[in-house]
């Protein structure tokens, strides 16, 4: 038989458990690329990271050691844009950490899609998105 206090502190630890079964992280990217692009290519790639940056609310920031090489990067706790060439291709990426995704990271894939298309006509690529989406458990 249980008692009223047992009940109490049953649902007490399972609050106290929640954050732990929430704590997961939700990794995604959207990737784009301009393929073949020149110096300029890469230069107004820059610049729209840029204005997207700003108006969604991200930061410029260095590159760590453990980031790959990038001509932009822009970033706040849950989102991240960045820019960088691979094998003469300029490679964009969208990337979001958390779940639900953050309006950051909506607006900003949106405002990447619609600017760089703008920009680059059909050279602009949209990438298929990966085969695996991966959850991230934060303890």
């Amino acid at each position: 038989m249980f008692s009223l206090g047992l009940m109490r502190a049953s649902f007490g630890l399972s609050l106290l458990f929640l954050p732990l079964v929430s704590a997961c992280a939700h990794f995604e990217a959207r990737d784009y690329r301009v393929p073949h692009a020149s110096h300029a290519d890469a230069r107004k790639v820059t610049a729209v990271l840029h204005r997207v940056a700003a108006e969604t609310g991200l930061q410029k920031r260095a590159p760590t050691p453990y980031d790959s090489p990038v001509i932009a990067l822009y970033k706040d706790h849950d989102v991240d844009l960045r820019a960088g060439i691979e094998r003469g291709d300029v490679r964009i990426h969208v990337m979001r950490y958390t779940w639900p995704p953050p309006k950051a990271f909506t607006r900003a894939d949106q405002l990447v899609r619609a600017d760089l298309s703008r920009e680059f006509g059909t050279r602009f690529v949209v990438d298929p998105p990966p085969q695996i989406t991966r959850t991230i458990r934060v303890e």
